[in-house]
């Protein structure tokens, strides 16, 4: 395993190996090391363990001495031979031998075992010797470590600091190069100071430049520095061609050798050995993919690759700096007339090199404009973009860059961004550019461009655009209020829907409760009276045992014994319905909460027992309509203060919206109720929690993302608002700080969870909750 800095991780992190052969030896010692916190692998022979070796390294092996087929000693001797595993600290465990023997410890120890247990165990002793010797292993794992760290930051640190050298003289060569390429004016000038740079930081005898003349197709040379440094004589003029720097033009080639006195190229070899010149380098110096000069360089050593690959990167720098050198001088000519054209334009005139990526010219008009004079423009050098584009400009340039790279000459690009003045203002500039020359390939070398000022225009569209932004805050703003007045009608809808059907219940329960009081109250007279008649006409039966024929006859019409049976049937009857018609009107008036328009504590499963009494006409079943089945799973809920009719109004409206969802539904359906309350058994403030749950048609996810806003229904026009989940998610959330939400899909029902806490406690009702409850209170 690896070794981590915490010692406490090695323990718990520990593999151990168990080799015994009798299980009744293996149980003990690995359930407590398990127990412990060891992880522990178990082999019941030498050979298993061996072969359990070949995938695991444990950290600690124990193992017994006696063993059939291959005996602890042979097993320990194999494990000590083994790369693998000889450094594993392994521990003998054995019954067999006396403890007053020491024979086979010592035989043990000495075939590298670093301790020896007899049986019976020790429980703490094991435990403690285990610990110890892990605590070695990780030691020795850990110093280890540390000393194969210590000998790889010693290589390291030793291959570093070669390399920071060589990067240090590659370093000091390309600033020096640059520095030449940037500060000298003159070509000869700028070119010795090049190869001075070779000489000094790659320790070499001498570096030449030539460039080409490509009208005569020689190579003139230009500067030489170390061994010789004068640039006349006969090797001054080289034909393309001839020789090895010749051949190296003509070849386009690198060349280097590293036995010059052997190369058959070289010229001449005896002077090479005279000189003590070993090695030769030799690059041409191209400009896309035009050939302007070579390079040559001269060694006492052999070059390195790293100063080969140096050497290579640098060509291209030198390449390009005698190429703009040439072209400087080649422009001063032309830039005479175009400088007296250009410094009358009110406008910015430039031409934009995109190889050296600056500007090589660039009229006084840009003091003008941009505060700057030409001087410090050309000062800048290819730093121009970076310095005075805006950063969020700069992908504009770049993509201009990418579609002019090909463009022809008479093309006209367009482009608006942003330059720096000298004073720190952003200005707009708005250009036009066209190809002014190309390279080689076809693609565009140099553009000519001229430039105006449209600052003003910009802060005129930005006033505009910023005119279009507060008009549009403000559309928003109205949508939101729109949005909310949306909302507020809705909940006066509903509320004024509810304060409608309350004053109709609270009006048909009184209407009702009188006459039934009326008859209830009478049944009890009828009943007496009744009785005294009875008593008379038995009476008169007694004392007239023979009736008339008229009596007779009106007895026999009325069946006086069935009448007399059947009444006490019939009063019951009456006593019956009347009871349920108090039920009804109880049920209406609780619903209603006439009386609980405010904060009080109500039984919920009251107000769901009496909401469903009001719907159970639409619960029993109904010609083809089978019933609806409510199932109910309360918990056992204390008191909860909230606005009873209110909370009503929500499971109306839950209540009704899946009795509607079920009359899709052949097969069976039902509702189901379950409550609970939360942290039932935590001192925190707890809530109730209601799921109602239908196994009706259920909604797509599309349509459960809207249920809860104002107006939002799928039922056809006339058969609904789309404003009872609406009213029914403010009631919860705003009325009562709680939360209502809505699981469903199609074919599978929907399940709506209500959360509400136990005791709400409230601020200052906000307009539209003191119009519910004055509305409530009409009732």
């Amino acid at each position: 395993m690896a070794i981590n800095e915490n010692t406490q991780d090695f323990y718990r992190q520990a593999k151990i190996l168990l080799i015994d052969d009798r299980v009744e030896n293996l149980k003990p010692i690995s359930d407590c090391l398990r127990n412990t916190g060891y992880e522990v692998r178990i082999a019941k022979s030498g050979i298993k363990g061996l072969k359990l070796l070949e995938q695991l390294t444990p950290d600690l092996i124990i193992l017994d001495v006696i063993m059939p087929e291959m005996d602890g000693f042979e097993t320990c001797r194999h494990l000590k031979t083994w790369e693998k595993t000889k450094d594993i600290p392994v521990i003998f465990m054995t019954a067999a031998m006396d403890t007053s023997n020491s024979e086979a410890k010592v035989k043990g120890l000495s075939l590298g075992a670093v301790d020896y247990i007899t049986k019976p165990i020790q429980v703490d002793e094991v435990l403690a010797r285990i610990k110890t010797h892990l605590h070695l292993r990780f030691l020795t794992l850990q110093l280890q470590q540390q000393n194969i760290r210590l000998q790889q930051e010693i290589r390291d640190r030793q291959q570093a600091e070669a390399a920071l050298a060589a990067q240090t003289r590659r370093l000091a060569l390309r600033s020096d190069i640059g520095l030449a390429l940037s500060q000298e004016t003159e070509l000869s000038a700028m070119l010795f100071r090049c190869t001075q740079a070779l000489v000094e930081h790659l320790d070499i005898k001498f570096a030449q430049i030539w460039t080409l003349n490509s009208q005569d197709n020689i190579l003139e040379l230009q500067a030489s520095a170390g061994l010789y440094t004068h640039t006349d004589g006969t090797h001054a003029q080289v034909s393309v061609g001839d020789s090895i720097i010749g051949y190296i033009a003509s070849q386009r080639q690198p060349y280097v050798s590293n036995d010059i006195a052997n190369d058959p190229n070289i010229s001449d070899p005896e002077w090479a050995r005279r000189e003590g010149i070993l090695s030769f380098a030799g690059y041409p110096l191209i400009v896309e993919a035009e050939l302007v000069g070579v390079m040559v360089l001269f060694s006492r050593h052999p070059f390195s690759q790293t100063t080969l690959d140096t050497l290579a990167s640098i060509t291209n720098e030198i390449a390009v700096g005698i190429e703009r050198q040439q072209l400087e001088q080649a422009l001063q000519e032309s830039q005479r007339w175009l400088k007296a054209i250009n410094e009358a334009n009110p406008n910015i005139i430039y031409v934009h090199d995109w190889v050296e990526r600056r500007n090589v010219y660039t009229n006084r008009e840009i003091y003008e404009i941009l505060g700057y004079t030409p001087a410090e423009i050309q000062d800048m050098g290819n730093q121009v973009l970076s310095m005075l584009m805006h950063p969020d400009d700069l992908d504009i340039i770049w993509d201009h860059q990418r579609r002019i790279k090909y463009a022809q000459i008479g093309d006209v690009f367009e482009l608006e961004y942003r330059m720096r003045h000298k004073n720190g203002e952003w200005r707009w500039l708005f250009s036009q550019e066209t190809v002014f020359k190309k390279n080689t390939d076809g693609t565009t070398r140099q553009t000519l461009g001229a430039a105006i000022d449209i600052s003003d225009r910009k802060q005129i569209e930005l006033a505009l655009r910023q005119s279009e932004t507060r008009e549009r805050q403000k559309a928003q703003a109205l949508q939101a209020t729109l949005k909310q007045l949306k909302r507020t009608q809705a909940q006066l809808i509903q509320t004024e829907k509810m304060s409608s059907l309350g004053r109709i219940v609270g009006g048909i329960a009184h209407e009702i409760n009188n006459p039934a009081n009326f008859i209830y109250g009478n049944i009890t007279y009828a009943r007496a009276y009744f009785q005294d008649l009875l008593k008379l006409v038995q009476l008169y039966q007694k004392t007239y045992p023979e009736p008339t024929a008229e009596i007779h006859q009106l007895s026999k019409e009325i069946d006086l014994e069935f009448l007399v049976e059947d009444w006490h049937k019939l009063i019951q009857s009456m006593e019956i319905g009347i009871v349920r018609i108090e039920k009804i009107v109880r049920s209406l008036k609780s619903f209603s909460k006439l009386d609980e328009a405010h904060l009080k504590p109500v039984d919920i499963h009251e107000c769901i027992d009496n909401t469903l009494f009001i719907l159970q006409s639409r619960l029993r079943s109904e010609g083809n309509r089978p019933e609806i089945k409510v199932i109910k799973h309360y918990g056992q809920l204390p008191p909860v203060t909230c606005y009873a009719s209110l909370l009503n109004q929500v499971f109306f409206n839950i209540f009704d919206n899946a009795i509607e969802a079920l009359d899709y539904q052949p097969k069976t359906r039902s509702i189901t109720i379950q409550t609970e309350l939360s942290n039932p058994h935590s001192t925190l403030p707890s809530s109730i929690i209601i799921r109602i749950k239908d196994n009706g048609i259920g909604m797509s996810d599309k349509v459960s993302q809207h249920i809860f806003e104002p107006f939002f229904t799928t039922k056809p026009v006339g058969k609904g608002t789309g404003l009872g989940l609406a009213v029914s998610h403010q009631i919860v959330v705003e009325k009562h700080k709680g939360e209502i939400s809505c699981s469903s899909a199609l074919g599978q029902g929907s399940e709506f969870i209500i959360k509400i806490p136990r005791i709400l406690t409230t601020k200052k009702d906000t307009l539209v909750q003191s119009v519910n409850r004055h509305l409530i209170n009409t009732f």
